[in-house]
């Protein structure tokens, strides 16, 4: 079990430090509401199975056959030209407590910088294949840490876990995701 979560943290935990190149931004064009750009980010063979506002800060869980599709909006907005680092990861685990590994890579639909009404996010949003076989409820939280700049990132996860600094946050319980 140690060995299987150790394995998975290392599989699990995405270092995100996007290079900003000037005209890398893309803007919310008409887009005002959270459920705008939800819904740009959903199809129409997709079932949302929940999405959650923390702070500035949005998710959404959605699926679509056997996959699972995750979607994030971070508030990387500060002061100076480049944003906020962060890391995120994201985590499943079963009705036993199980963490779920992903059986392949996530495979990346969208990776951008957006620019809403004077802020800066960080939009994330990518396909998972998780095994849900026999998995009757599945629980989905994220680990989140944002930094003011590069230099103050941990290097490596060992060096992340001794810092700690880290928000863990509980984002749904989905019943049955099987069946969905």
């Amino acid at each position: 079990m140690i060995k299987k979560n150790i394995l998975y943290r290392l599989f699990a935990y995405l270092v995100v430090a996007m290079a900003v190149i000037g005209s890398g931004y893309i803007a919310l064009a008409g887009e005002s509401e959270y459920s705008d750009w939800l819904k740009v980010n959903l199809g129409g063979d997709e079932v949302l199975l929940c999405d959650r506002k923390i702070d500035s800060d949005y998710f959404f869980i959605a699926k679509k056959g056997t996959e699972i599709k995750v979607g994030s909006l971070i508030d990387v907005d500060r002061s100076g030209d480049a944003p906020k680092n962060f890391i995120i990861s994201w985590e499943f685990i079963d009705q036993n407590n199980n963490y779920l590994e992903l059986r392949v890579l996530p495979r990346d639909v969208k990776q951008n910088y957006i620019k809403h009404e004077g802020k800066l996010y960080a939009e994330n949003v990518s396909y998972r294949s998780l095994p849900l076989e026999g998995v009757t409820e599945l629980f989905i939280s994220i680990e989140l840490a944002k930094y003011e700049n590069k230099s103050n990132m941990p290097k490596s996860l060992s060096e992340l876990e001794e810092r700690g600094g880290i928000d863990k946050i509980f984002i749904c319980s989905v019943r049955d995701p099987i069946r969905l």
